[in-house]
């Protein structure tokens, strides 16, 4: 038995506000939509309900000739309404369409939709600004411990080496879970335990990030993403198709203005098991510091990559760079980059390695590109005529005089572990928490680092109920899972 600190809040309830600042893009799992998902007309793209389609093709005969049109070289179900006839096409279109997003153009092929809930609604998964914080953390260790980065740097010169031959594929999944998991963040000494490494001695354990929704209207916009690229010898230019020329783009769905707002909530009880005397983060707070760091530093290494040291190619790769630094240059503020097009940088901790370990890491494990610099291509939008910005910026503050709400005020009870020998397990992607079932008790979880392994593929990816040997600790008439087990 574990007494935590005498009077600690049990949690924290910390109120934020994401504001775009640039385009931002949260891919849905139905992941591209093709000119068969969609009809572009009058500047907009109507993506269609499969059943109202259906029955609209069946009243009008049409079941047949829609199938043989998609079959023999489909140009889109605009043009096909037309041939056969339908020509009020404003009217039909609405009929058969679920939502409309503004922009993209009529020999759009396909685009990336935003993820929306079931309410046809917006939003940034909780699960998406969780993995951004995360990233955030491994790249405050690493920065405040110079002889941990040097033994990683070490470490990930020596085993490079190692994946210069063979299955990269799977070695880069390995790779990637071998850093980043297993040796930094689920391996966190826990007080009273001598628990090996594993999800229950990973620290954002302490950690709830609950979906973002609008605040007010938010502006949602088909856009077209070119690829600005650079090379070794610092020449900046556009990056083509290999079998045409012709350039290199992509459509996505993108919330180009507006707010979100999120609640972060902090275990402080759980965290008392992970507290330790020369510590990363003391609490929340500490948490954020270390993700505003990693993306000051990386907003500056952005700027400084469109700079005018930059050597471009051509006018137009030229403007596009001074643009991109200029746009850098006048943004004030705190930051967090989320979603597609937010780049390498972001998504990984290689910022805080050097440039010679992040060439070797992008062409062995991802596409080889010699000595040109790693990541050597961003996404970027023409917001106006030639007025360029980079993806996945948001502007990160607290509510207006909300400081940290303190949840569960109360007196710390004496924290009691007891082990439910066979539980079921069900998992809820829409707040990322795991339900145990036993008997006529419930215990909760938060996050999907709670989980082993082991049963990711079919609790996780599956949606399927799994059995398992679970720890609980009861805090009030609610039992909170600690971990889990296999059930043998």
């Amino acid at each position: 038995m574990n007494k935590v600190s005498e009077k600690k809040e049990l949690k924290y309830k910390l109120p934020v506000i994401l504001e775009v600042i640039s385009p931002i893009h949260i891919g849905s799992r139905e992941g591209s939509l093709r000119n068969t998902d969609f009809i572009s007309y009058k500047s907009a793209a109507y993506v269609i309900d499969e059943n109202k389609f259906c029955a609209f093709l069946q009243s009008h005969d049409l079941i047949d000739d829609f199938i043989d049109s998609v079959s023999s070289g489909f140009s889109s179900i605009a043009e096909f309404m037309r041939e056969k006839g339908i020509n009020d096409l404003n009217k039909n279109i609405r009929n058969i369409a679920l939502y409309s997003i503004r922009g993209g153009e009529d020999k759009m092929k396909n685009f990336r939709p935003f993820v929306r809930d079931a309410h046809g609604q917006v939003f940034i998964p909780g699960t998406s600004i969780k993995g951004t914080l995360r990233t955030g953390l491994l790249h405050g260790i690493l920065s405040s411990d110079s002889g941990l980065r040097e033994d990683k740097e070490s470490w990930v010169e020596n085993n490079l080496r190692k994946l210069e031959s063979g299955n990269k594929e799977k070695a880069k999944r390995q790779f990637s879970s071998k850093i980043l998991q297993s040796e930094i963040m689920q391996n966190f000494p826990v007080q009273g335990t001598t628990e090996k490494d594993g999800p229950n001695r990973d620290i954002l354990r302490c950690l709830t990030v609950r979906d973002a929704y609008p605040i007010g209207q938010v502006e949602s916009r088909l856009i077209k993403l070119q690829f600005l690229s650079k090379n070794a010898s610092d020449e900046v230019y556009w990056s083509k198709q290999k079998k045409n020329g012709r350039p290199l783009e992509i459509w996505v769905e993108a919330v180009i203005a507006g707010k979100f707002m999120t609640e972060l909530i902090w275990d402080t009880t759980l965290f008392d098991y992970f507290k330790a005397e020369d510590w990363y983060i003391k609490d929340l707070n500490g948490l954020l510091r270390n993700i505003w760091n990693m993306n000051k530093s990386i907003f500056d290494h952005e700027k400084k990559h469109f700079s005018t040291n930059s050597r471009p190619k051509d006018a137009a790769a030229r403007t596009a760079a001074q643009s991109l630094y200029t746009w850098y240059e006048k943004q004030q503020g705190s930051f967090l980059r989320i979603g597609f097009g937010s780049g390498m940088l972001s998504t990984t901790v290689d910022e805080v390695l050097s440039p010679s370990i992040r060439t070797k890491i992008r062409n062995i494990c991802g596409h080889s590109r010699g000595n040109d610099p790693a990541p050597k291509t961003r996404r970027v939008w023409e917001k106006e005529h030639n007025q360029w910005v980079p993806m996945g910026w948001m502007r990160f503050s607290q509510l207006e005089d909300s400081p940290t709400i303190a949840v569960h005020k109360k007196e710390p009870e004496p924290v009691v572990e007891e082990t439910w020998g066979k539980a079921t397990l069900e998992w809820r992607a829409q707040d990322a928490t795991v339900l145990a079932l036993s008997g006529n008790r419930k215990a909760f979880g938060n996050g999907k680092e709670l989980i082993p392994l082991s049963m990711h593929d079919r609790l996780i990816k599956k949606r399927k109920n799994v059995t398992a040997k679970i720890t609980v600790v009861q805090k009030g008439n609610s039992f909170i899972i600690v971990k889990i087990e296999p059930y043998v």
